[in-house]
């Protein structure tokens, strides 16, 4: 479990309700008023990561052989801020590049550490609670038994692609659209394969773990795909998403294999009942990944250009037998839309929002009206 130790209770319990709510937190989050009362009632090996105030965290305490402690220091609001990177050469460089409150004179456990002893990291009382669920899940990451968390038990997460030959569509607009408004279904994940997707920029975040880290570390590491998700999801809404490469180069070396083996994974470790796919020919391995979806959108226009783009598209399909895929491909045509989303916070707004809700109650009625 997640312990929270913290003599002000008001401040632990609304913690552990973000914590409760927070995506990808699969440990039960318990909270005691002192350090006197954890020691009395929980036994080390049964703590995942203690988070623990300074104040409380006594030489006593500091000799449990606690597996992960997060000290949240409560004289460091006025500390000057400062970035760590990741250092282990178990880690894909640049893995993580998180921001904390620095205290010279407590040891600071850099996320994305992959270490055997026992982990401590060290950030601001008044850091963010979404910044401090992040480091969270990202010491759960790096725990060497990370695995012995209570494996998600999920449904069939349903893989919705979104591919056209036609450039400037609106693919990108309606695949998030439909992601957010598939999010009030249920779970849903958005994976991004564009040239350039800008999404640093578009959600202001930067500097951050993206889909090459969970390659990587289903790769290498597999017991920690699932906390590395949690810990590097950003959200749109009630949409999750994980940043994309920043460069499309970043893909070219990705085998299609490697593709798969990460969506079979997601589905397993995670309890996402939708994920969707953004797809461009940038992705090696296109149209395996088409193939492997439940469903694809594929948007058309009726002008000259645009339909010879969708015939070559649809020739080349047949020649290398992929037109299985033909068969659970909607074909979408937008109307004329008098205004679009100005802002990603604006998704399930407009005229866009309103035709792909009917979309989605069309060809899904069974789950059609809980939007």
């Amino acid at each position: 479990m997640i312990a929270i130790c913290d003599k002000e209770m008001d401040y632990a319990c609304r913690l552990m309700e973000y914590l409760r709510n927070f995506s990808g937190v699969r440990y039960p989050v318990s909270v005691y008023s002192s350090a006197e009362n954890l020691a009395c009632m929980v036994r080390p090996e049964e703590i995942a990561v203690l988070v623990i105030s300074s104040s409380e965290y006594s030489m006593e305490i500091q000799r449990i052989p606690f597996e992960a402690v997060l000290t949240l220091q409560e004289d460091a609001v006025n500390k000057p801020a400062k970035t760590y990177s990741p250092v282990s050469s178990e880690t894909a460089s640049g893995v993580f590049e998180r921001t904390a409150c620095y205290v010279p004179d407590m040891e600071y456990e850099p996320a994305g550490t992959i270490r055997k002893g026992p982990l401590r990291s060290v950030l601001s009382k008044y850091c963010s609670m979404e910044m401090i669920s992040r480091q969270i899940l990202s010491m759960c990451a790096q725990l060497e038994d990370c695995s012995a968390a209570e494996e998600a038990v999920s449904g069939s997460m349903r893989v919705l692609g979104f591919y056209t030959p036609i450039t400037r569509c609106l693919q990108t607009t309606f695949s998030l659209t439909m992601g957010e408004l598939l999010a009030r279904r249920g779970r849903t994940l958005y994976l991004n394969f564009e040239n350039y997707s800008g999404f640093d920029r578009l959600t202001g975040r930067m500097n951050e773990g993206n889909i090459s880290d969970l390659l990587y570390y289903n790769e290498c590491a597999q017991n920690k795909v699932a906390p590395q998700l949690a810990a590097m999801v950003g959200h749109l809404g009630d949409l999750d998403y994980v940043p994309p490469v920043r460069s499309f180069l970043d893909m070219h070396d990705v085998r299609p294999e490697q593709w798969l083996h990460l969506i079979d994974t997601i589905g397993r470790v995670s309890t996402y009942e939708y994920l969707l796919l953004d797809l461009s020919e940038s992705v090696n391995g296109l149209f395996e990944l088409l193939r492997r979806c439940d469903h694809v959108f594929m948007i058309e226009r009726n002008d000259p250009v645009s339909r010879a783009k969708l015939q070559n598209y649809e020739s080349i399909m047949r020649e290398l037998s992929y037109e299985d895929v033909f068969a659970k491909t909607s074909r979408t045509r937008f109307p004329v839309f008098t205004a679009l989303p100005d802002s990603l916070d604006r998704m399930t707004c407009g005229e866009l929002s309103d035709f792909t809700r009917n979309l989605l109650d069309e060809l899904f009625p069974a789950e059609g009206g809980k939007g």
